[in-house]
């Protein structure tokens, strides 16, 4: 069975400041953690796309001594 939450908790009188101090820093955290995940993702596709390039100039210089050796 799932419950609903049907509204918001409340911040209890007086603490405010911390709640949104908890926020912020909630927030920060969010924030850092989808940055390293686009850096990962980056690093990850900026490797992949330097390793097809090289199988690319590999397959080149191959196919241009192959062309060379049949002249």
């Amino acid at each position: 069975m799932k419950f609903k939450i049907k509204k918001k908790p409340q911040v209890v009188p007086g603490q405010e400041d911390k709640h949104k101090q908890v926020q912020e820093t909630y927030n920060e955290l969010i924030k850092h953690s989808n940055q390293q995940l686009f850096n990962k993702l980056h690093r990850s596709l900026k490797e992949e796309e330097e390793s097809r390039l090289a199988a690319l100039r590999e397959e080149e210089k191959q196919k241009g001594k192959r062309l060379s050796a049949e002249r």
